[in-house]
C-alpha cells in the first residue's frame, strides 16, 4: 500500500527545530544579536558610573585599589586610592566625593561586583532616591568606566618606573590631567563642562597682569562671569550634540557586524550556559551544552537587556540579547508526547486522524485528476493515429473483414487430439 504525506518537509523541519537537545547544544550561525543603543543624558551629574581597578601591589601608603566615579555627561572623573574595595569604602567615598560636592545623581551605574551589589550600598542609594543600575554579567563593555580604566592605566604606566609599589603617588596629578584634557566625544574638556573654566596649576606673570588689566573692577568681573555662564549653557548643548554624533558614528561602525533582535515580554528563550571546567567534578567547559533553559522574559530593561524568570518562576539574572536565542517548544497537538494527559492524547489522536483523512482525500483527488488527464491524452493520441491511417475502399474493407473472421474462427475451433495420439492419418 502506498501512502502520501503532503506536509512531510514542513513536519520534519518543525520536529528538528523543536528538539530540545539540539537547541541547547547547537550554536546559531548568525551575526551576534543586539545593536548599539544610545544614552540620552541632558545635564551634568545626572548619571554617575563607578568601577574599581586593582588589586595593585601594596604601596607605601597601604593602598591596593583605585575607585573611579565618572559623570557620563561631562566625563569628569574622581579617582581615589584605597586599601580595601568593600561596601563601606564605596559608600563612604561615593557620599564624600560625589554627593557632597556635586549633588545626588538620578542613576548610579555599576557592575555586579560585591563591593557595589550589596544591601549597604543599595540602602544608601534608595534612601536618597537614587536608582542603582547594574550591567548584565559577562558584559564588561557595558560599563562606560571600563574605557576610562584603560586610559588611566596607560597614564599610570608612563609614570611608574621599576618600582611598581609607587603606583599611587601620582593619582591626583593624573586625575587633573584627565579632567583638563579635551575629550574627543564632547569637543571640550570635562573641567570646562563641569566648572565653566579650565583650571590651571599656575600662571605666568605676563598673563596674570593681562587678566588684571582686562578685569580691573569687581562689577566687571561679575558681568564677565555671568556672560561666561550664559555661554557655558550653549557650550554644553554643543557638547551634547557632539556626543550624540559620536555615539551615532560608533553605532554605525558597531552595528555592521550585528543583527537587530527584539524580544518581548513572555517570550520563551534559551540563555548562554557559562559553565566552568572543574577537574574535581569531572566537568569540561568544551563538552558542556552551549545554552540552558528554557526561561521567560519578564521585563524589558533596555534595547538589549532583559530580565528573565525560570520555569518555576524564580528570578534569573539580567541577560543581554547576544546571550539569548529563541526557544521552540513542542506544539500542543503533537502525538506521542509523554508529558500530556490521557485526555490530551485522545484529542491529539482525533486531530491526527482528521488530518490523515483530509490528506487521503487530497491524495485521491490528485490521483483521479491525473488518471483523467492520462485518459484524455490517450484518446487524443488514438484520434490522431486514426486520422493518419490510410483509407480503404469498400471491397478492400470487406475482404479485410472476411480474413479477420477466418483467422478468429481458426483460433477458436476445438482441437481434435485423436490424430495426434495415433500418429496416423484417417483412412
Amino acid at each position: 500500500m502506498r501512502y502520501y504525506w503532503p506536509s512531510a518537509h514542513r513536519d520534519v523541519t518543525k520536529y528538528v527545530r523543536e528538539c530540545q537537545i539540539c537547541q541547547q547544544c547547537k550554536v546559531q550561525q548568525l551575526a551576534p544579536a543586539g545593536l548599539m543603543g544610545r544614552r540620552p543624558i541632558t545635564r551634568p551629574w545626572c548619571v554617575v558610573a563607578g568601577d574599581t581597578m586593582g588589586p595593585f601591589p601594596h604601596s607605601a601608603q597601604g593602598n591596593e585599589y583605585i575607585i573611579i566615579f565618572m559623570d557620563l555627561f561631562t566625563r569628569w572623573i574622581e579617582a581615589i586610592p584605597v586599601r580595601k574595595a568593600n561596601a563601606r569604602t564605596i559608600r563612604k567615598h561615593l557620599f564624600e566625593r560625589v554627593f557632597l560636592r556635586f549633588g545626588a545623581p538620578e542613576i548610579f551605574h555599576s557592575d555586579n561586583g560585591t563591593e557595589y551589589k550589596n544591601n549597604l550600598v543599595d540602602e544608601f542609594l534608595t534612601e536618597r532616591g537614587v536608582i542603582h543600575s547594574t550591567i548584565p554579567i559577562y558584559t564588561a563593555n557595558a560599563n562606560p568606566v571600563e574605557r576610562v580604566n584603560r586610559t588611566y592605566k596607560t597614564m599610570m604606566i608612563s609614570y611608574i618606573e621599576e618600582n611598581h609599589k609607587t603606583w599611587d603617588e601620582h593619582i591626583y596629578e593624573l586625575t587633573f590631567a584627565f579632567n583638563t584634557a579635551v575629550h574627543d566625544s564632547t569637543g571640550v574638556s570635562p573641567a570646562f563642562l563641569n566648572l565653566g573654566r579650565n583650571p590651571e596649576i599656575g600662571h605666568s606673570v605676563g598673563r596674570k597682569e593681562a587678566e588684571a588689566a582686562l578685569i580691573a573692577e569687581e562689577d566687571e568681573a561679575r558681568i564677565a562671569w555671568a556672560i561666561r555662564m550664559e555661554n557655558l549653557s550653549g557650550i554644553r548643548d554643543k557638547a551634547t550634540e557632539n556626543s550624540q554624533r559620536e555615539q551615532e558614528r560608533q553605532a554605525q561602525y558597531y552595528n555592521k557586524k550585528r543583527r537587530d533582535v527584539a524580544f518581548k515580554v513572555n517570550d520563551t528563550v534559551l540563555r548562554r550556559n557559562r559553565i566552568l571546567s572543574s577537574g574535581a567534578k569531572g566537568i569540561a567547559a568544551k563538552l558542556g551544552r552551549k545554552f540552558r533553559g528554557p526561561c521567560k522574559i519578564s521585563k524589558v530593561l533596555g534595547s538589549n537587556v532583559y530580565q528573565l524568570i525560570g520555569e518555576k518562576g524564580e528570578l534569573v539574572e539580567k541577560v543581554t540579547a547576544s546571550d539569548l536565542k529563541p526557544y521552540y517548544g513542542k506544539s500542543s497537538t503533537a502525538v506521542n508526547d509523554e508529558r500530556k494527559s490521557a485526555a490530551n492524547d485522545v484529542t491529539s489522536d482525533k486531530l491526527s486522524m482528521n488530518s490523515n483523512t483530509v490528506d487521503g482525500e487530497r491524495a485521491t483527488k490528485a490521483y483521479n485528476k491525473k488518471k483523467s488527464k492520462n485518459t484524455l491524452e490517450n484518446k487524443s493520441e488514438e484520434a490522431r493515429l486514426s486520422a493518419c491511417a490510410p483509407r480503404l475502399t469498400r471491397a478492400q474493407a470487406k475482404k479485410l473483414e472476411e480474413r479477420t473472421k477466418d483467422m478468429s474462427e481458426s483460433h477458436t475451433a476445438p482441437l481434435d487430439t485423436s490424430k495426434a495420439r495415433s500418429g496416423r492419418p484417417e483412412s
